[in-house]
């Protein structure tokens, strides 16, 4: 009884660090692209004033990237709710779940396909 305990015990310690560990690797993700981001902005200014057709695309992806982030933010809170025991089912919130994720491909493709009008249009 007590070896079961203890086994138990170090397992809810691994699992938690493996949490932490998780959380602090999304903290280092999360600087290192506001870092990328802020070395972005005086190119995109200057992308910006070379024409207005770089102007226009660059406008786009921005919308888009935006519409992306605010469909991963439905995915977080979807998962919230799934785990709070909100949703009906579990084919409810797998339905959902994919629904959004073919959204976010979308997105992607679309922003993708933006991206290499903007890189042909630079050279």
């Amino acid at each position: 009884m007590l070896s079961e305990l203890v086994e138990l015990y170090s397992d809810i310690k691994e699992v938690k660090n493996k949490k932490e560990a998780s959380i602090g690797s999304g903290d280092i993700l999360e600087s290192r692209i506001k870092e990328i981001n802020d070395k972005m902005e005086p190119l995109k200014k200057i992308l910006i004033q070379t024409s207005t057709e770089t102007q226009k695309i660059i406008q786009k992806i921005e919308k888009l990237e935006e519409k992306k982030r605010s469909v991963i933010r439905g995915v977080q809170l979807l998962k919230e709710r799934y785990s709070g025991g909100k949703l009906p089912s579990k084919a409810a919130y797998e339905h959902l779940l994919e629904e959004l994720s073919k959204k976010i491909s979308s997105l992607q493709k679309e922003i993708d396909r933006y991206s290499n009008d903007l890189k042909t249009f630079a050279q």
